[in-house]
C-alpha cells in the first residue's frame, strides 16, 4: 500500500462537494475532483490534486477521471459521489422538479422528470461504482 490515500470525488465545484474535498485533502487524501464547471479544476490546484471538468451523466467523463487518477496515483481508496442540482441539470428537472412555483401533486410529475432525476441522482453513482469497484477490489486496504 502507498504512503497516501486517494479519493475520487464528483460535484466538487462548490458547496458540500467542495467542502468534502477540502476536508479529505486536510486529512491526507490525494484528491481527484470533477464538476461541470472549472471550479473543480481550480480547487484541485489549490489542494494539490487533479481536477477536471465533466458530467456525472457521461460515462466517458467518469472513466477519464478514473483513468487520470490511476495514471497519476495508481490507486483509488475512497469515492465521494456528490451531486447537487447545479449547471448541468436536465431542463425538466430545472423547470418542474426544482421550480418553487410548481404546486402540482407528486403524481402529476411527468415520466421524463422521473427518468431524468433517476439518471442524475442515482445512476451516476452506479456508473462510477462500476468503474472503480474492480480497481478497489484488486487493491490491498481499499474499502467500498
Amino acid at each position: 500500500m502507498s504512503d497516501y490515500r486517494v479519493a475520487i470525488m464528483t460535484g466538487t465545484g462548490q458547496g458540500i462537494g467542495a467542502g468534502c474535498a477540502r476536508e479529505m485533502a486536510k486529512t491526507g487524501y490525494k484528491v481527484s475532483l470533477m464538476s461541470p464547471s472549472d471550479r473543480s479544476v481550480k480547487l484541485a490546484e489549490e489542494l494539490g490534486g487533479i481536477g477536471r471538468r465533466g458530467s456525472v451523466l457521461e460515462v466517458d467523463d467518469l472513466q477519464a477521471m478514473v483513468d487520470d487518477t490511476m495514471k497519476e496515483y495508481g490507486r483509488v481508496d475512497a469515492v465521494v459521489s456528490n451531486m447537487g442540482h447545479g449547471g448541468t441539470v436536465p431542463e425538466a428537472i430545472k423547470t418542474v422538479g426544482f421550480d418553487p412555483d410548481f404546486d402540482g401533486p407528486l403524481l402529476e410529475l411527468p415520466d421524463e422528470l422521473w427518468h431524468d432525476s433517476l439518471d442524475m441522482y442515482v445512476l451516476n453513482v452506479v456508473r462510477l461504482t462500476r468503474i472503480v469497484t474492480p480497481i478497489m477490489i484488486d487493491q490491498d486496504g481499499a474499502r467500498l
